[in-house]
């Protein structure tokens, strides 16, 4: 629909996406918002940088995991994007991780470890934390 109206739409198979095979989406495998938003991040760059993108007209919109990452952007990634969509998205990995219908995918697709001992870098890389930095550009 975007793309229909003139929008140059960017939809990446970042590290740790499926559709490579295993080794490909195990990249990310404990490493929540990392290199999987950071080739989001890198994309954009690109796009801007071979002048398909307007760096001030720069939205990202995304539902699920696809959430976090436009949460990520809101907040982590700020300078990125103009304007997020972030729809049935986390914004707290803690919060989550606690409240979660599916806590056996979380531990062994995902993190790998019990929150016990990710507290720290649920809560770091969790949109959340970050939430002053999207402040900042208002």
């Amino acid at each position: 629909m975007f793309a229909g109206k003139g929008y140059a739409v960017f939809l990446p198979n970042y590290r740790a996406s499926t559709g490579y095979g295993v080794d490909y989406a195990m990249v990310g495998f404990g490493d929540p918002a990392g290199k999987e938003f950071d080739d989001i991040a890198d994309g954009i760059d690109h796009l801007v940088k071979v002048g398909v993108a307007d760096r001030q007209r720069v939205g990202l919109a995304g539902g699920s995991y696809g959430g976090y990452a436009a949460a990520w952007f809101a907040t982590y990634y700020t300078s990125y994007v103009r304007a997020v969509c972030a729809f049935v998205g986390i914004s707290d990995l803690v919060s989550k991780r606690g409240t979660t219908d599916i806590p056996y995918e979380e531990l062994h697709v995902h993190s790998g470890r019990e929150i016990a001992t990710s507290w720290d870098l649920e809560r770091e890389r969790s949109p959340i934390y970050h939430a002053a930095r999207a402040g900042a550009r208002c």
